[in-house]
């Protein structure tokens, strides 16, 4: 599975990262400069009316990857794990010598995230799922930029989401045919919502296939 995609737009190169939500300059591998917060609008969001073009109030979302569920094939963490792993994550980005936590889950097991990797451990099977942390609000998900969510102490508390058919229906055009900023985002936006079985290998593209 690939999580990073290359687009040339205006005769300049560039990647999307879909694990980060980030825009770098030069193709996957080759990126040089700061990263760029990249935008998607969520399809229940467009479908129940509810985005916003602002800015949203940002929010911190905590998820993993997933077999796929009602075709999606990630899934947040509860209010309560989310809670944990921002704070332990701020501990972690700060030093403080914090490599990951240990939780038990609703179903009774036990879990290791480890922030180094950004990824979820079984800690019965070993099996392996990646994890994001991404800004979510009035129907967007973006880059969530360390410390722009958390400031507040806010961690996202979201309606779950019912991804509308129409996500599917997409095709992305050859990449010959993007020569603009809105042919770029029909791409990636065709990208995002291709089969739902490869969702998760386009957003994080880790560890894709091993089962929890």
């Amino acid at each position: 599975g690939r999580s990073v995609f290359d687009l040339e737009v205006d005769g300049e190169a560039f990647s999307i990262d879909f694990r980060w939500l980030e825009q770098r300059s030069g193709p996957a591998g080759a990126g040089s400069g700061p990263s760029l917060p990249v935008s998607r609008l969520e399809p229940w969001a467009l479908a129940s009316g509810e985005a916003s073009c602002s800015r949203p109030a940002a929010v911190v979302e905590w998820g993993h990857g997933q077999d796929v569920v009602g075709g999606r094939a990630f899934s947040p963490y509860s209010a309560e794990i989310t809670a944990l792993l921002e704070d332990s994550y701020e501990r972690f980005k700060a030093g403080s010598g914090l490599k990951g936590v240990l939780f038990t889950a609703a179903n009774g097991a036990d879990y290791l995230v480890d922030f180094a990797k950004m990824q979820q451990v079984r800690q019965a099977t070993r099996s392996v799922r990646p994890v994001y942390r991404h800004n979510v609000g009035l129907g967007l998900r973006e880059s969530c930029a360390d410390g722009s969510a958390s400031a507040g102490g806010r961690v996202a508390t979201p309606p779950t989401p019912t991804f509308a058919s129409p996500c599917r229906s997409f095709s992305p055009p050859p990449k010959s045919d993007i020569s603009s900023q809105s042919d770029a985002s029909t791409w990636l936006a065709a990208a995002w919502c291709l089969d739902p079985a490869a969702f998760w290998n386009l957003l994080v593209g880790a560890v894709v296939g091993k089962r929890a």
